[in-house]
C-alpha cells in the first residue's frame, strides 16, 4: 500500500465525477489501463544446476499491455514487447 498522492483533492475529484455523470452515459465511456509484465519479477528463489555450474535464466522479457475497456468488455488490446 502506498501513500496517497500529493495532488489528491477530494473536492476536485467529486466535481469531476459530477461533471462526467451530467454529460455522459456509462456506455459512452472508454478507459485505457497500461500494465507491465516483467519475467524477472516472477523468478523463483531457488533453482537447480549441474554440480559446478551456477543456475541462471535466459528467458528475460518485458511486455507492456494496453487494453481499452468499456462496459462491453475489452474493445482492443495491444501487447508491446
Amino acid at each position: 500500500v502506498s501513500a496517497p498522492a500529493l495532488e489528491c483533492n477530494e473536492e476536485c475529484r467529486t466535481a469531476f465525477q459530477i461533471c462526467i455523470a451530467e454529460h455522459y452515459q456509462p456506455d459512452q465511456l472508454v478507459f485505457v489501463d497500461e500494465a507491465g509484465v516483467n519475467r524477472t519479477t516472477m523468478k523463483r528463489e531457488w533453482a537447480w544446476a549441474p554440480v559446478g555450474w551456477h543456475a541462471w535464466r535466459r528467458d528475460f522479457f518485458v511486455y507492456s499491455v494496453l487494453p481499452v475497456l468499456s462496459l462491453d468488455g475489452i474493445l482492443h488490446l495491444d501487447v508491446i514487447s
